[in-house]
């Protein structure tokens, strides 16, 4: 692997790294203002992205990629499918922290050696 490759895939895991932390920040912030006794919701949604996020950090640039973007669809789509939409805070963190993993995410798998090779077999 070249090292602008390296650089440039370490730069997408600091990135994601400061989401995620920025993230679990935003939502502990929003659980402790509203004073609400079901916090099971919203900290297992920040844990299950720390595992995802621990699955990203792969040396291997497409897995890692795979991985980062099914953790923003888990992101944007958690507030809802956990019901603590109705926390502002909590929602809009996970919108927007979803929403730059998977712009971080979208330029690797579009360059995607395996999608090159479907592109090539279907032009010949």
């Amino acid at each position: 692997m070249r090292q602008d490759r390296v650089t440039h895939h370490r730069a997408v895991d600091i990135a994601v790294l400061v989401c995620v932390v920025g993230l679990a920040v935003a939502t502990w912030a929003a659980i402790s203002d509203t004073g609400r006794t079901s916090t099971w919701r919203p900290c297992f949604t920040i844990s299950a992205t720390i595992f995802l996020a621990l699955a990203a950090a792969t040396p291997h640039a497409t897995w890692a990629a795979a991985m980062r973007l099914a953790m923003s669809g888990w992101l944007m789509m958690a507030p809802w499918l956990l019901a603590f939409a109705d926390l502002p805070l909590a929602r809009w963190s996970h919108v927007i922290a979803g929403s730059l993993i998977a712009a971080l995410s979208a330029p690797r798998l579009l360059r995607s050696p395996a999608l090159l090779t479907n592109q090539d077999a279907g032009c010949t």
